[in-house]
């Protein structure tokens, strides 16, 4: 689907940083990063709280930490003593990375897992360049369609997988575009039982992400792959019998995941009459 749940990390935001931290050689930097480890800390527990109250908008964007510690110092406690591998914080890269579960991207829930994507960007907030609850496990596409993008309202923050759950409800549907080539539209809907800044939320990580065009991508190979046995069912029996098999289709992936974009898109296909007559075949 395009928004998996993963449990929050369980490590110290303070222990990350100073393992992290603990071969830098010389004196100087090293003195001036141990002296904000507190206010690492400090940011990750903010960080914390408004990720449980949805409101990481709040959170205010900084270019150093108390005047000590530079961004670009920070950037480079991500990228040379985190990410890299054989430094000392590469085992908890390693770890959020395998949080996601089967390594599949939980921004787009299609791609797989290959780095981590800073939920509020490493530029604009270097007190939680290694903090794990800013680290989300992400496909390499996500993370550089995101990019730097900070969100100024609450309706304005894509879904964050530690903190939001919208998998109890159906948001994502399809329809069956009845055109030579056919093909499939993805799109939105609000749930009515959640709050209007929920369904903002979903929209905007739908958009943000390209995921509309991502599955009529998918959705085309999907359809090309399955028109052979539809197209016996349709000859050998009637189109009744195509729709059924694309119910059950259908049924299986919902089981698995509500708003999977396969299981929007066997729903919409079984509902179109046309579809089920042989307009699977005008591809």
């Amino acid at each position: 689907m395009s928004m998996r749940v993963i449990d929050k990390p369980n490590n110290d935001p303070k222990e990350v940083f100073l393992t992290c931290i603990s071969r830098v050689r010389n004196a100087n930097l090293k003195n001036r990063l141990n002296s904000v480890a507190d206010n690492v800390d400090e940011a990750a527990a903010e960080f914390d709280q408004n990720g449980m109250n949805k409101s990481f908008y709040r959170l205010n964007e900084h270019d150093n930490i108390a005047g000590i510690v530079t961004k670009n110092e920070m950037e480079k406690v991500y990228t040379s003593r985190m990410a890299k591998v054989g430094t000392p914080g590469r085992p908890f890269y390693e770890k959020l990375k395998a949080s996601a579960p089967h390594a599949i991207c939980p921004l787009c829930g299609h791609r797989t897992v290959s780095t981590l994507d800073h939920y509020l960007p490493k530029a604009h907030f270097p007190s939680l360049a290694v903090v794990p609850f800013n680290l989300v496990p992400a496909c390499s596409d996500c993370n550089k369609l995101k990019l730097s993008v900070v969100p100024k309202t609450t309706e304005e923050q894509t879904l964050h997988p530690y903190y939001d759950d919208a998998t109890s409800e159906q948001w994502l549907f399809s329809e069956v575009l009845e055109d030579t080539p056919v093909s499939i539209r993805f799109f939105v809907k609000d749930v009515d039982d959640w709050s209007d800044v929920l369904n903002a939320r979903i929209k905007a990580h739908f958009n943000i992400y390209g995921l509309g065009s991502l599955y009529t991508s998918q959705a085309g190979t999907e359809l090309a792959n399955i028109r052979s046995q539809l197209n016996n069912i349709l000859v050998k029996s009637n189109a009744e019998n195509v729709r059924e098999h694309l119910l059950e289709s259908f049924k299986s992936r919902n089981n698995n995941h509500r708003n999977s974009w396969q299981t929007a898109m066997y729903k919409a296909m079984a509902d179109n009459e046309w579809f089920c007559n042989g307009g699977f075949n005008a591809i």
